[in-house]
């Protein structure tokens, strides 16, 4: 696989915008956090696979990306990421730690 095969995935999918591909995002770690499994954050998962499928989906809707869209997208990453761990460590419900009442 070359380094943008996530890029070049999530290019093909039509409408697809980097809101999605972080939301996406989300709903795996909470399914995952669920059965105590890990990405490995935002250094071993986000960098190298979210990041490039949300500068591919930026790219297919015909827009050249700029710093500050990307940024944005780390620092989502990073916020489910700390909201998770919270959540894991303190053994509270994810969707608490995130302002979702039930």
């Amino acid at each position: 696989m070359c380094p943008y095969a996530a890029a070049q995935l999530i290019g093909k999918v039509k409408n697809a915008t980097p809101g999605m591909v972080i939301a996406l995002y989300g709903v795996m770690r909470l399914v995952s956090a669920a059965f105590n499994v890990s990405f490995g954050g935002v250094a071993g998962f986000v960098r190298p696979v979210i990041m490039p499928m949300a500068v591919g989906a930026i790219e297919a809707s015909g827009h050249k990306p700029n710093g500050t869209p990307t940024m944005e997208i780390a620092t989502m990453a990073r916020g489910i990421e700390a909201a998770i761990e919270a959540a894991v460590s303190t053994g509270t419900d994810a969707t608490d730690i995130m302002g979702e009442t039930h």
